[in-house]
């Protein structure tokens, strides 16, 4: 187990050339950087302003004008009448206004459906980053048994490898057939393929877990003229369609499902 532990983040530390990267580390990326938790956080973000909004239409507005009228005469009150001056000839009017909502369905139903749609998007929030958490424990120790799987496969080729130089040796002592020797170059050929299964398995899982934990990546990707292949229809799926869109690039979206 200690010796699994070493070889992971050994491997671990390509994804961070300065140091290994621990799976705390990995996760604390993934909720600052995962592009699927960047987006559900400003949804859930918009829909808590939404509501905000809906309920301050609720409350009492004050609402306060002011205005600044040059006349070009001065009208003064007729000392008979006691004096004054009806227009002046700098004059300055202000109005002071209060609503008070007293009974408005209209409005109730619209912070209700607000406050509904606040707490739907906080349960999403809250999905999206159980979901990607698990995504990124999945597949760091999938990562890990990869890295262990190459380890045992370049075992296997240097014993295979070393197998068919011993059976040359006995086939040129006489000890040893032509077929054995054949087989013996088979098993090393036959290692050499599940090696490089290995080492596309090890680099699979290592972009995986940088495309989770890192959309730095990925936005540098959204240039435009760049082509992008998207696999998935949701509502993270188009708006990562829409965002590569908007930056220029050809995006290309891949849904099972029928078009309406």
């Amino acid at each position: 187990m200690k010796r699994f532990k070493w070889l992971l983040l050994a491997g671990l530390a390509v994804l961070s050339p300065a140091q290994a990267v621990t799976l705390k580390e990995l996760l604390e990326s993934a909720e600052r950087q995962n592009f699927d938790r960047r987006i559900s956080r400003e949804q859930r973000e918009r829909a808590a302003a939404e509501e905000r909004q809906a309920w301050s239409a609720l409350f009492p507005g004050l609402t306060a004008q002011g205005g600044y009228t040059r006349n070009q005469y001065e009208t003064p009150v007729p000392e008979v009448f006691g004096g004054g001056v009806i227009t002046p000839l700098n004059q300055l009017d202000g109005t002071v206004r209060v609503d008070v909502p007293l009974v408005d369905t209209g409005r109730w139903f619209r912070a209700a459906a607000a406050d509904s749609a606040e707490d739907a998007a906080t349960f999403r929030d809250e999905a999206t980053r159980d979901a990607v958490r698990r995504q990124v424990v999945t597949t760091f120790y999938g990562y890990g048994a990869a890295l262990g799987v190459r380890e045992s496969a370049r075992r296997s080729l240097g014993v295979a490898q070393a197998q068919h130089d011993l059976q040359q040796v006995r086939e040129r002592a006489g000890a040893a057939t032509q077929l054995e020797v054949t087989r013996a170059r088979a098993e090393v050929q036959r290692n050499l393929q599940v090696l490089t299964d290995t080492e596309t398995l090890v680099a699979t899982t290592r972009r995986s877990l940088r495309t989770l934990t890192d959309s730095t990546r990925l936005r540098a990707a959204f240039t435009p003229g760049a082509r992008v292949v998207l696999l998935g229809g949701g509502w993270i799926g188009l708006e990562t369609a829409a965002a590569a869109r908007i930056a220029g690039a050809e995006v290309t979206l891949l849904e099972m499902a029928e078009l309406p």
